[in-house]
C-alpha cells in the first residue's frame, strides 16, 4: 500500500507540474495546483508509511484522512503540511526554468504559491488549523484543544474578513478576497 501511495503520489505531481508548463487555461492550472498540493500530502504520508484511510472530494479541494494512530507528531505535522510545502517547492523549482515566462508557467506559480499559503492559514478545515489542532491534541486535553482551535480559526477568520473590507473600501475591485473571508468564517463556525 505504502508504494502505492508513493507512486500515486509521484505521478499526480509530475503530470500536472508537466501540464502546468504549457499554455493552459486557469480551471486547469488551478487544478493542476490542488493535486500538486494533495500529492505532496500523499507523497508524504507514503514516504512516512501513514496510511491514507479515506479520500473524497470537499468545495475547494480534497479531503484526505490518515491513519495518525501511533505515529507521532513529527509525522503529523509532517503529512498535514506537505502539501503546502509541495506547492511551494514545485513553484520554486518552476520558477527556475525558462517555463517560468511563460503565462502558463506563471500563472501556474502564482495559483500555487497563494493556495499554498492559504492552506496554511490557522483556519479549521485547512492544513493550518489542522496542524494547530494536531499540535494543541498532542499537549492538552481534546475538549480543551478544540475550543483554543476553534477560537483561533474564530479570531483568524474574522481579523481577515476586517482586512479584505478594508481594502475593498480603500481600493476596491476584489470581491474575492470578500468571499474567501466569507467562507474562513464560515469554516470557523459551523465545522
Amino acid at each position: 500500500m505504502r508504494r502505492n501511495l508513493l507512486q500515486i503520489g509521484a505521478v499526480l505531481i509530475s503530470l500536472f507540474i508537466c501540464a502546468a508548463l504549457g499554455q493552459i487555461e486557469f480551471p486547469l492550472q488551478f487544478l493542476s495546483a490542488v493535486a500538486v498540493h494533495e500529492g505532496g500530502h500523499i507523497l508524504i504520508a507514503a514516504l512516512l508509511g501513514i496510511r491514507m484511510t479515506e479520500f473524497r472530494s470537499s468545495g475547494l479541494g480534497f479531503n484526505i484522512k490518515y491513519n495518525f494512530i501511533n505515529c507521532g507528531i513529527l509525522k503529523e505535522a509532517a503529512v498535514i503540511i506537505g502539501g503546502s510545502l509541495c506547492g511551494i517547492l514545485s513553484a520554486a523549482l518552476l520558477y527556475a526554468t525558462p517555463f517560468a515566462e511563460s503565462k502558463g508557467g506563471m500563472s501556474f506559480i502564482l495559483i500555487s504559491l497563494t493556495l499554498s499559503a492559504l492552506n496554511l492559514m490557522p483556519v479549521r478545515g485547512l492544513d493550518g488549523g489542522e496542524l494547530i489542532s494536531s499540535l494543541l491534541n498532542y499537549y492538552m486535553l481534546p475538549d480543551r484543544a478544540y475550543k483554543i482551535t476553534h477560537l483561533l480559526s474564530l479570531i483568524f477568520s474574522l481579523t481577515f474578513w476586517f482586512i479584505t473590507v478594508c481594502i475593498q473600501m480603500r481600493i476596491g475591485a476584489n470581491l474575492s478576497m470578500l468571499m474567501m473571508s466569507i467562507y474562513f468564517i464560515c469554516k470557523s463556525i459551523f465545522k
